[in-house]
Order: structure tokens, then C-alpha cells, then sequence
């Protein structure tokens, strides 16, 4: 076989090859998706479990932006975890005051106007992300919005997923709300 020949057949190798690619990758997912899966329960004061709520959320532009900025290398762009659970429609929270109850990495009684328990950040090593924590609420209440959010170091912060629940979970006075959010992706 002549050298052109050869050099000719490569050609035609490489060119199916490159040109069969784009149909390979159409054939496999088209996108990162990002998933922020909830647990609630409600537990009495002997520490049975009242109610379990499970839920998706949704990611926000800001943790769209968030996500972006992490894969890029932007400086400063990991801020604290806070997960916020409160009622849209009441000023007073089951945690008393103007919010609901905010559990975060940090105190971001600053950032947010309010902060009741300490959350735990950990990763289960295959990807995912875990949020957990527990407060007692201080009087009865109801919960019909949760969101997750980045708080900065500098004292901004913003939403990074939420979710507007289709039906309000009731919470009585010494009663613990246990939260887990785990942030996976597929």
C-alpha cells in the first residue's frame, strides 16, 4: 500500500471518527442536573417522630451563579451554609422572632436578622452534599417555605435552592425540627 494511500485512509479514519462524535454525545445526558433532596421531621418531646416530610427543591439562578463561579475558580465564592424555614405569610416564626428558624455554619444573626441552631456541613464522599440540624421550636407555628443559602464572608448572601411547600407543615411549642438536605448531582 502506497504511502498516499495510507495517509489517505487515516484521513477518512480520523474525519469518521470526529464527525460520529457529535452523535455520541447527543446520545448521552445533555446536562448536569443538581439535586437538593429534603428531609423534616417533626419530633415530640419524648423524641417520637410526629411527622416526616420528604421533598425536592429547586435550584436558583444564584446557585446556578454559585455553581458557576466555584467552577471557574472565582475568589471568594464558598460562603457559609444556612437552611431557613420559615411561613410567608406570618412575621413570627417557630422560632420566635421576625424569621423562621435559621440553622447556619456560622452565626448569621448579621446576615440574615436571625440564626437558632448550628448546621453540619459534610460530604458522603461520593458527590453529594449534606446540610443537617435540629432546632426546638419556642411556639406553635407553621412552615410553608425552606431555601438553602451561601452567606459570605463579607455579610452578603443569597438563596442557593428553595422550595414554596404544597402544604404547611404545622409545628408545636417544644417540638424539634430535624433537617437533612442532601445536594447530589447526575
Amino acid at each position: 500500500m502506497s504511502r498516499m494511500s495510507k495517509l489517505s485512509i487515516a484521513i477518512l479514519t480520523i474525519l469518521v471518527t470526529v464527525l460520529s462524535f457529535p452523535q455520541t454525545i447527543a446520545a448521552q445526558h445533555d446536562a448536569i442536573k443538581v439535586h437538593g433532596g429534603w428531609t423534616i421531621e417533626i419530633h415530640n418531646a419524648d423524641g417520637t417522630v410526629a411527622r416526616r416530610y420528604e421533598f425536592q427543591n429547586a435550584l436558583t439562578v444564584h446557585g446556578q451563579r454559585r455553581l458557576a463561579g466555584l467552577l471557574i475558580n472565582a475568589a471568594a465564592v464558598r460562603g457559609a451554609w444556612a437552611v431557613d424555614m420559615f411561613n410567608s405569610q406570618s412575621l413570627v416564626g417557630a422560632c420566635g422572632g421576625a424569621r423562621g428558624c435559621v440553622l447556619g455554619e456560622i452565626d448569621t444573626t448579621s446576615m440574615l436578622g436571625a440564626y437558632h441552631a448550628p448546621l453540619t456541613v459534610s460530604s458522603a464522599g461520593n458527590g453529594e452534599l449534606r446540610l443537617q440540624g435540629s432546632v426546638t421550636a419556642t411556639q406553635d407555628a407553621t412552615i410553608d417555605n425552606v431555601r438553602t443559602l451561601q452567606v459570605d464572608p463579607g455579610g452578603g448572601w443569597g438563596d442557593f435552592s428553595v422550595k414554596v411547600l404544597p402544604s404547611s407543615i404545622a409545628v408545636v411549642a417544644g417540638q424539634v425540627v430535624s433537617i437533612s438536605v442532601v445536594i447530589s448531582f447526575s
